[in-house]
């Protein structure tokens, strides 16, 4: 049984059909975004794992480390990494409207 797969892109003033090369852009983009949220994680992770290692490392050497700096750098990367995010989304986002619909050929044919 064969199945159909038709991609519809919505614009301001109604619906049309999307060529193939419209498809694999849109496809090709959500990918994208995908990889660009998931190195976004990934990158401002290891920002706070190397923060908080230097932080260790000035208690073990100095045996003094301000509380305040530590909770200054977590709510500024936290921030930064929300802000980011905000933007690579924001950006993209009219590929979210990306709708792909299945039709099955009729039995009677």
């Amino acid at each position: 049984m064969e199945t159909d797969f038709t991609v519809m892109l919505e614009y301001g003033d109604g619906e049309r059909e999307a060529s193939p090369l419209d498809t694999v852009v849109l496809w090709l983009g959500k990918l994208g975004i995908t990889v660009a949220v998931i190195f976004l994680h990934l990158s401002t992770s290891a920002i706070l794992v190397v923060h908080l290692l230097r932080q260790i490392l000035c208690v073990l050497l100095q045996g003094t480390v301000r509380p305040e700096q530590t909770w200054n750098q977590r709510a500024f990367f936290r921030n930064h990494h929300m802000k980011l995010q905000t933007v690579v989304i924001g950006t993209l986002s009219p590929i979210s409207t990306l709708r792909v619909t299945q039709s099955f050929p009729s039995p009677m044919n």
